[in-house]
């Protein structure tokens, strides 16, 4: 657990700035590097017949699909290089990237926890935000510990669900990476357990097999071009393997959501009764403006119908969510009353 005793950034009236991290600026990097090989290695692939001819344009439309990806981790790189989080006397100063915003926590009206670590100060336009996800594990924690302790209790909107879903497993992972004899806890039948074994296993084959079958094919027909297929396959399978921590992660099983298979279950059952019904329309006799109004009405009582009883089947998976989320807060304030003691 981390200390709260050094949760004062106030303590001899000295600042305490955080930075982002280099595993946050490792990431960015991975993602312009695949970014590089990726998009451009597509294109690469569509004009090995004839660069000259019309495949130049399918080139130039496939590497412009990387500009956005490409753009985004050259922004990351530019969040690592300006961005700052200053706390001194109550006030936040975040600098970022072109402005420099400051706001007294006793001033905030509204402190809404985002669910991608993200804490937004002040509704807006004058909203301050504050990615918790670009700082080191243990500055994520403390400023999080700081932040709602400091914040009143009544202003602060979607704690229940940002500890559930954030802070609890970032303080697991912190405890893993402390005490690497902790045993990581067995997940329940809602959540599956991801390892790196889990890309290894589809990654190492598919690249020994891949790798020198596409170097043999391109020395043979003299298109060299073909390599960056390869490159493109082994730098995706080290990106997905490193992503995941060495002891593996805990993550939400999507199909044990009843939300999600009720949904999925509803758009089968009355997305087949309604096409069948379709059908049925259009093989009639009937004038084609009646066949289309038929259709129309068709589809509107077919998505009410999915809709209703969506609504209705996801009432009882929110009472469920918010006794996890009770329980989750529950286990942070215990977790920080044994901090304190």
């Amino acid at each position: 657990m981390i200390d709260l005793s050094a949760v004062s950034p106030d303590s001899g009236n000295e600042p305490r700035i955080f930075r982002p991290s280099r595993e946050y600026l490792y990431g960015e990097l991975w993602s312009l590097i695949l970014t590089l090989i990726s998009f451009p290695g597509i294109g690469i692939l569509i004009v090995l017949d004839d660069p000259f001819n019309m495949h130049l344009s399918g080139f130039l439309f496939v590497g412009s699909l990387g500009l956005l990806p490409g753009l985004i981790a050259l922004w990351g790189i530019m969040v690592y290089r300006n961005v700052s989080l200053t706390l001194h006397d109550n006030i936040v100063t975040l600098q970022e990237v072109f402005q420099r915003q400051e706001v007294n926590l006793s001033e905030v009206t509204e402190a809404r926890w985002g669910s991608d670590s993200e804490l937004f100060l002040n509704p807006r336009p004058n909203s301050v935000v504050i990615n918790l996800k670009y700082y080191h594990l243990e500055d994520r924690l403390w400023l999080i510990r700081y932040f709602h302790g400091e914040l009143k209790e009544t202003v602060q909107i979607h704690w229940n669900h940002f500890c559930y879903q954030v802070a609890i497993p970032l303080e697991e992972r912190l405890q893993l990476l402390k005490h690497p004899e902790t045993e990581l806890r067995t997940p329940g039948s809602e959540k599956i357990l991801i390892t790196r074994r889990r890309y290894d296993r589809i990654g190492i084959p598919l690249n020994a097999v891949l790798t020198p079958t596409v170097i043999l094919i391109s020395c043979y027909q003299g298109q060299f071009g073909l390599l960056i297929l390869p490159a493109m396959t082994i730098g995706w399978w080290l990106f997905l393997r490193y992503s995941i921590p060495k002891r593996g992660m805990i993550q939400e099983r999507i199909w044990a959501r009843e939300d999600f298979r009720v949904m999925t279950y509803l758009l089968v059952a009355w997305g087949s009764a309604g096409l069948i019904g379709f059908v049925i329309l259009l093989r009639t006799e009937l004038p084609e403006l009646v066949k289309v109004i038929g259709g129309l009405c068709l589809f509107l009582l077919c998505l009410e119908l999915i809709l209703k009883m969506y609504n209705s089947a996801t009432i009882h998976c929110q009472e469920e969510r918010q006794k996890t989320k009770a329980e989750a807060v529950q286990r942070w304030e215990a977790g920080q009353k044994t901090d304190l003691s």
